[in-house]
């Protein structure tokens, strides 16, 4: 089990002191399977850094959802844009199977771009990494037909396909779980 320590020097080593002072301050926290970890309505006051299990970042609509992302264990989620302005979501985190954490508050990632001189280097690689994982998706959901979108999903994270319905799967891909089912009847056939 990794932890947000190992996360971080990924992009930057941290100090033994500079780790000692903020390792305090992490919380651990571990949530129930379909427990929600962020409402709509609510500011997002955590970065989750998951050490195992996994979590659904989702929207509902007119009684149907539709999922953003999906996050596993060695990585972060939070909903950012709430995290980043302070402002309510308007949408919800929650744990797709029971969860351990490491939870990094807004305060406390402020204090440590205000104490630590090359935080900002750990933090601005982070952001870009997201960035670039919502902008690659963003692309996929207008460029691609549904087919190649699943393909590469099962390509990139197979084990999603073990852990997680297939109407959820369905949600993340852009369609409707009867078309997802069709292209599973059809990719077999073939």
């Amino acid at each position: 089990m990794r932890n947000i320590k190992s996360f971080f020097e990924k992009y930057h080593p941290i100090s033994k002191e500079d780790w000692k002072y903020f390792e305090s301050k992490i919380i651990s926290k571990r949530f129930k399977k379909n427990e929600i970890l962020t409402k709509s309505g609510e500011v997002e006051n955590y970065i989750y850094y998951i050490k195992s299990g996994m979590s659904m970042v989702m929207v509902e609509k007119n009684k149907k959802e539709y999922v953003l992302e999906f996050k596993m264990m060695g990585e972060p989620v939070s909903i950012y844009s709430s995290f980043l302005t302070r402002k309510p979501a308007d949408m919800k985190l929650i744990a797709l199977s029971n969860m351990e954490v490491d939870c990094m508050s807004y305060d406390l990632m402020q204090e440590f771009l205000e104490r630590v001189d090359y935080a900002n280097y750990i933090i601005r690689k982070i952001t870009e990494e997201q960035f670039i994982l919502k902008a690659e998706r963003e692309k996929c959901l207008i460029k691609d037909p549904a087919l190649e979108r699943y393909l590469k999903l099962l390509h990139k994270r197979p084990e999603l396909f073990r852990q997680v319905s297939l109407g959820r799967i369905a949600a993340y891909i852009g369609v409707a779980p009867q078309t997802l089912s069709r292209l599973r009847h059809n990719i077999i056939e073939s």
